[in-house]
This record gives structure tokens, C-alpha cells and sequence, in this order.
């Protein structure tokens, strides 16, 4: 398709499996031909039972101004971006300023199953998104993405894990980010654990799927606080990797677990790597 399909105030809900299932010609005899110039915009994804879009051989993708509630199953994304096979692409894929509430998990980069360096998934970005009581997992979730990517300007509140979450990856800018309240519970009376949320981290992936450092990310500018009557907040960032280049500055973080919580946790390797001007609240 030369132009743009666009596809707008739509309202997708209960569906069996995606809402939303952007890929390539099934048969591996033809020619490969993908998605291309895709504009889904202002729709409502409700209760689909596995994610609200996935995103699996596209170029040239925005995701905007959508709503995506109550998205279950595995993973349970708003929105999905996970080829595959290693000849898919998805180059410029932009999900920006869509809200997602109570889903099992928040947006993903998952690039497992990408080519060699994820060099045919370049330009993602996920921006300006509010991501609201993710019941399972993260806000947003990097995996194996070596090509960089952008991660900015996001509000993510409630997440029962990470907001954000940059596993194995390279080269990705997580900036100007706003988290609260990481490692939440959503499970209604049986909620008496130690605080074990996380604002950012980043780690190495060693998966049997992939084994990759984490090098060259930067994570700057970053606002991630607790405003619950007991924090489950129990690092502002966790750098857990053994990688080079990385750089985490001018992040503020307010009040976490008082016995065992800190600003910024380093487990992994801090020579190399650029950690300061981080600050408590």
C-alpha cells in the first residue's frame, strides 16, 4: 500500500485474541510483503484476551489517542511490538499519547525473535503514553533492542512491577519519564509483602531466547516517586548489568522503602558507566 491507512474511532472489545494484528504474508513462498503506513488512532480496545495491538512485521506504524482497558492474557499489552521471526521489521513505529488502565502488563518492545542486533526494528518510540494499574508487570518493557529507542515523557502509575523495565538492551534514551507508586498490589486482601517495586531498571538478558548486555542506555530526567501510606517502592533504579556506557543522572526519587530502599541500586558493573547527580526528595 502506497498511502495511508488510516484507522480511527473504532471500538474493539472482547476480542478472542488481538484487537489489533499488524504482520507480513503468512506463506513463506511468497513475496514478503508487510504493513506499511498504518495510522490507528482515537479507538477503544476493551477486554481483549490477548493484546490490544501487536505490532509484528510493520513499517512506518502510529498508535495514538487510543483507549485500551482491562487487556488480558499473555502478555496482556496495550500495545505489543514483537516479531516472529528475524526477517520481519519494524522500522518507525511512534505510540504515543494513547491511556491504558488496568491491563496485566503495560506497552512492549519485545525483540526476541528480530534479526541480528534488532537492526530491522530502528526508530521506535513510545511517548507521552499514561499507563495506569498494570495488574502483572511493567508500564513499559525494552527487550534485545539494539537499535535504540525512545522511551519519554510517559506517566506510569501503579504498575504492579517495574514503570519501566530496559532488559538486554543498547543505545535507548528512557528520559523525562513520571513513575508512582511501582510494585503495587491489585489483589484485593492478600497484599502483606515487603516493597519490591522498581521506578527503572536495567539489566543484562541472559534467557535462553537471547544473552545480551545492557550498554550505551541513558536514563536522565526521570520523576518517580510513592505516594502510598506504605511504600512499595524499593529502589528508584536498579542498575543490575554488566554493561558499559550506560548513563543515569538527574533522576529524583521520593519516598521509598525506609529500611531497605535507596535512590539508585547498583548490583552490576558501576565502572564504565555513568551514575550521578541522582537525587533523594
Amino acid at each position: 500500500m502506497l498511502g495511508i491507512m488510516t484507522l480511527q474511532d473504532m471500538a474493539i472489545e472482547n476480542a478472542n485474541m488481538d484487537g489489533i494484528y499488524l504482520t507480513s504474508t503468512i506463506d513463506a513462498n511468497q513475496q514478503h510483503t508487510y504493513c506499511q503506513n498504518i495510522n490507528i488512532q482515537k479507538s477503544k480496545f476493551t477486554g481483549c484476551h490477548r493484546n490490544g495491538i501487536s505490532v509484528i512485521d510493520a513499517e512506518e506504524v502510529t498508535i495514538a489517542n487510543n483507549e485500551f482497558l482491562e487487556i488480558t492474557g499473555d502478555p496482556g499489552a496495550p500495545v505489543d511490538v514483537e516479531p516472529n521471526h528475524p526477517e520481519q521489521h519494524g522500522n518507525r513505529i511512534a505510540i504515543r499519547d494513547n491511556f491504558a488502565y488496568r491491563c496485566y502488563r503495560g506497552i512492549s518492545l519485545s525483540l526476541q525473535f528480530s534479526g541480528p542486533e534488532s537492526e530491522n526494528f530502528r526508530g521506535e518510540t513510545v511517548t507521552g503514553n499514561s499507563i495506569n494499574g498494570m495488574l502483572y508487570g511493567w508500564g513499559v518493557y525494552v527487550l534485545l533492542q539494539h537499535a535504540g529507542a525512545t522511551v519519554s515523557g510517559n506517566t506510569i502509575e501503579r504498575p504492579a512491577t517495574e514503570g519501566i523495565l530496559v532488559e538486554g538492551s543498547s543505545g535507548v534514551q528512557v528520559t523525562s519519564n513520571v513513575t508512582t507508586d511501582s510494585g503495587r498490589c491489585h489483589t484485593t486482601g492478600n497484599c502483606s509483602r515487603p516493597a519490591s517495586g522498581v521506578g527503572i531498571r536495567l539489566i543484562d538478558s541472559l534467557h535462553s531466547y537471547g544473552t545480551a548486555m545492557s550498554n550505551g542506555n541513558t536514563v536522565t530526567g526521570n520523576t518517580i516517586k510513592d505516594t502510598q501510606e506504605t511504600p512499595t517502592l524499593l529502589y528508584g533504579v536498579d542498575f543490575s548489568s554488566t554493561g558499559k556506557g550506560n548513563t543515569i543522572e538527574r533522576n529524583l526519587v521520593s519516598r521509598f522503602d525506609p529500611a531497605r530502599g535507596m535512590v539508585v541500586r547498583v548490583s552490576g558493573t558501576a565502572e564504565f558507566n555513568k551514575i550521578s547527580r541522582n537525587s533523594k526528595q
